[in-house]
């Protein structure tokens, strides 16, 4: 039975270097329309790119991609979906040859009921006014 790929993961991203400026960082990584886009890295210059899944009876989703820059290097990914947990490995070359690692762990995003747009309607027509009850005429 071939599985839902969901279009939005909230990750917790965790660097093994220890020079990192932030040892972890959340976020979130997006595949959409055939594409993996990583917001944490878009400011380095790491655009949208490609990427494959792979699905097999009874295993995790694997997917992989890689992202690359002109002035930052190569960003290399590597994830599985099992059930509703990601676990997931990032390696970012960067131009230098410096090598940063990553791990990731996350839950797919989902859009909850109060936030979910619903879908436009047509206002209804408005009920003509209703006229008074004419009164008793007054009494003598």
């Amino acid at each position: 039975m071939k599985r839902e790929f969901p279009e939005a993961i909230s990750i917790q991203l965790f660097s093994s270097d220890t020079n990192a400026l932030k040892a972890s960082s959340e976020g979130q990584i997006g595949f959409e329309k055939g594409r993996f886009t990583s917001p944490r890295f878009e400011p380095n210059g790491f655009s949208a790119s490609n990427y494959t899944l792979t699905q097999q009876e009874g295993a995790p989703l694997v997917w992989e991609t890689m992202q690359t820059s002109e002035t930052a290097g190569t960003l290399s990914w590597h994830g599985e979906l099992a059930g509703e947990t990601m676990r997931g490995i990032a390696s970012w070359q960067k131009r230098d040859g410096t090598v940063v690692n990553y791990t990731f762990t996350g839950r797919p995003v989902v859009e909850s009921p109060a936030t979910a747009q619903p879908p436009a309607s047509k206002p209804k027509p408005k009920a003509p006014a209703r006229s008074s009850s004419p009164r008793d005429p007054p009494s003598k």
